[in-house]
């Protein structure tokens, strides 16, 4: 595809503070294109706080070790951890890999949109499968999220669409909306499209979990304590994004070199590019993806007790 930097996963926390209303969180998550977004928290719904998506990290501090990919012993089952305990100490996080998933998806033809939409809506699919299972293990109620591909923006329960976003998950809804791309179709390889479905489907991960609602109801006294938040917010939906990429790798399927192209798209999008400080550094956020993916586990997505520097 072009050199060009892909739309930026985007999180936004709202320049006027709201406070939260209701016990029920709205997460909205955005992939941004070229122009970037500085939004701020969005406005509430009928169902709480919209809250939007996220950025990869820079290279991983040497000091920080790799969490292993072995399975851990199984989640007793119970009401998930509310408040920070959803965020840094949650059931998910003490499984291990994400089951592979015996799923073809259906590749798509150059430049036929309609079966763009089945390959998207075949890899979200997929998803399911493996997500729900990894729910049955940790003990929780799982739901899927609906998938609505669109050509144009559209209104959500959640709002209006974000100019330039390629993407964003309506948690009021539990909607996830995915806007093609007319170059998307020019590549029947590139990842990016795919990654923007697992990206959101990591939005709708933290719904469930209880991280979102923690993440909506902290306010940090400062500016740079809600870009902080809102980075370690991102980074997580990027890394779960990677973690549920590589149970369907074979079925995509993903090459190592398509694998490699779509992190060096993704090192282009950081907020070097975009000048907001709400993603993190392309370095940050392609490392995260990749961490995400190579493990196959939730556990390596913990971005919440990260060091800073990783986050940043």
């Amino acid at each position: 595809m072009s050199s060009t930097p892909p739309p930026k996963p985007g999180r936004s926390r709202a320049s006027v503070i709201i406070a939260v209303l209701t016990c029920a969180i709205v997460a909205v998550s955005v992939f941004r294109y070229l122009a970037g977004n500085t939004t701020g928290r969005p406005a509430p719904t009928e169902t709480g706080n919209p809250t939007p998506t996220s950025t990869l990290p820079r290279a991983r501090p040497a000091a920080e070790p790799a969490p292993s990919p072995i399975a851990a012993r199984r989640a007793k089952p119970g009401k998930p951890p509310t408040g920070r305990a959803a965020a840094v100490s949650g059931p998910l996080y003490r499984l291990g890999r994400l089951p592979a998933v015996e799923c073809r998806v259906e590749p798509f033809r150059a430049g036929d949109l309609a079966s763009a939409k089945r390959h998207l809506h075949g890899l979200n699919g997929c998803l399911d499968r493996a997500w729900a299972r990894q729910f049955r293990e940790a003990g929780q109620r799982f739901r899927a999220p609906s998938l609505k591909i669109v050509t144009k923006p559209v209104r959500s329960s959640c709002g209006w669409w974000v100019k330039d976003v390629a993407g964003t998950y309506c948690g009021s809804s539990r909607t996830m909306y995915i806007l093609i791309d007319k170059d998307w179709l020019t590549d029947p390889g590139y990842l990016f499209p795919a990654s923007v479905v697992a990206h959101e489907y990591g939005h709708h991960i933290q719904l469930l979990t209880g991280i979102s609602a923690y993440y909506d109801a902290t306010f940090p006294p400062t500016k740079a304590g809600e870009l902080a938040l809102s980075r370690r917010f991102e980074l997580q939906a990027e890394c779960l994004a990677g973690v549920a990429l590589s149970t369907v790798r074979a079925g995509l399927p993903i090459e190592d070199r398509r694998w490699q192209e779509l992190l060096e798209t993704t090192r282009e999008s950081g907020d070097e590019a975009y000048k907001d400080n709400d993603h993190g550094k392309g370095a940050n956020i392609a490392r995260w993806l990749d961490r995400g993916y190579r493990s196959g586990a939730p556990s390596a997505c913990n971005t919440w007790t990260a060091s800073k520097r990783s986050v940043g």
